[in-house]
């Protein structure tokens, strides 16, 4: 196959080289950019064409002034505007499949915000994740809980994907709604790459993982259904082989409240990874 050409539309990620504790008076303007959030839903509201990934570029400017060096805490301000956006949203009847759309985009946008936000975060050790989203706890009866423990699923995800040596990217907000990809990692030498769907499952103890192919589809749920497609999509806008990889994390990952892989589930990831990568049938993603 001819050379994978991802371009800039997918943000790469990297191990920072710095980790981020936030200031002691976050919560104060997290509370503001929940409510500059707010005021912006009409503006979303009115918009008649969907919406690109540099629409907030001015609110970017402002909290990144607000934030300065701290990138945990500047990607945390983003989400938080973002999220108020969606938790709003969920109370609206939307009349035409833009604004539906529209919706759709802002949450993926701020799903990914709060991924790096997660990447960035200086590990609190508390028994258990949601103690740990209680310390930048925003409400909204509960459904903050769920968006964070979903980014931090993805961050974790990323994290040990870079520390075994891969390229890692955020899928754009269209990839994440339209395709269910989550993350996307490559690996240098290699022509196969993954197109990765994450989830949580707390009737798991450690991590779960299937390789999806076109068999699938006669059984997959929608969400699935649409992972497939999405990747047989993406692999004909970026060559080589792209593999659809569902990860499931179970409930002990969560155990110390980072996203700091250690003990037994580094070997299992790492087995997992070594299985996906050399025991895979090329053909059967080249069909894809």
């Amino acid at each position: 196959m001819s050379k994978r050409r991802l371009n800039g539309e997918h943000l790469r990620v990297s191990l920072p080289e710095t980790l981020f504790s936030l200031p002691e008076d976050y919560t104060t303007t997290l509370r503001a950019a929940s409510y500059a959030g707010s005021a912006h839903v009409p503006i979303i509201l009115s918009k008649k064409v969907p919406i690109s990934e540099n629409e907030f570029a001015q609110e970017q400017k402002t909290y990144k002034q607000i934030a300065g060096e701290n990138l945990a805490y500047f990607h945390l301000l983003m989400s938080c505007f973002l999220s108020r956006m969606v938790y709003e949203f969920e109370t609206i009847t939307f009349e035409s499949r833009t604004a539906l759309r529209n919706k759709y985009l802002v949450a993926a946008m701020s799903q990914k915000e709060l991924t790096l936000a997660c990447l960035f975060l200086r590990p609190r050790i508390v028994p258990t994740i949601p103690s740990w989203d209680k310390h930048i706890h925003m409400g909204y009866n509960g459904w903050w809980a769920s968006h964070f423990y979903g980014a931090v699923t993805v961050a974790r995800v990323a994290r040990r994907l870079l520390q075994e040596g891969a390229e890692v990217r955020l899928p754009t907000a269209a990839e994440d709604i339209d395709d269910k990809i989550d993350l996307i990692a490559s690996f240098k030498g290699r022509s196969e790459g993954l197109c990765m769907q994450i989830k949580s499952d707390d009737q798991i103890d450690w991590i779960r993982h299937r390789i999806c192919g076109p068999a699938d589809l006669e059984t997959a749920d929608e969400s699935l259904k649409r992972f497939i497609l999405g990747t047989r999509e993406f692999q004909k806008n970026y060559h080589g082989i792209w593999i659809p990889l569902e990860i499931t994390l179970g409930s002990r990952p969560f155990q110390d409240g980072t996203t700091i892989w250690r003990g037994a589930i580094t070997d299992l990831f790492h087995h997992i990874l070594t299985v996906v990568l050399d025991e895979h049938d090329p053909t059967l993603f080249a069909a894809i």
